[in-house]
């Protein structure tokens, strides 16, 4: 299956377009360049990469954590902290146990001992 750039551009090659509708194509074709995956730009893949990288660090040094103590370790706010660990357990980089009774759900590095890793 093609890439939208790809069509893009086979399009702006082609004959029959006026100087303006080449215009229109040639700023989509740029749009469609900047986006990183995900449909989010580069800019911001960056930095959801960057806050990865710094919740594994977080990880890394074993135990379980709750996104609240992840937040508070990394200086996020707790409604990113957890998307981006929902993205790690979705990818198999963390692993998660669910809230059971009072307790909160934890993440951690490695797999729980009494659960396999669950991904939402």
């Amino acid at each position: 299956m093609a890439t939208r750039k790809e069509v893009l551009t086979k399009a702006y090659e082609m004959d029959g377009f006026t100087a303006e509708e080449k215009e229109v194509i040639a700023k989509m074709i740029t749009a469609v360049s900047k986006k990183g995956t995900g449909g989010v730009s580069k800019k911001v893949q960056a930095e959801r990469e960057a806050e990865t990288a710094q919740i594994a660090e977080v990880l890394a040094q074993g135990g379980t954590y709750t996104a609240t103590e992840v937040a508070n370790a990394t200086g996020m706010t707790v409604q990113k902290t957890t998307a981006r660990l929902k993205a790690m357990v979705a990818a198999g980089t963390a692993f998660y146990k669910p809230a059971k009774g009072k307790t909160k759900a934890q993440f951690g590095a490695e797999p729980f001992p009494e659960a396999e890793a669950e991904t939402e």
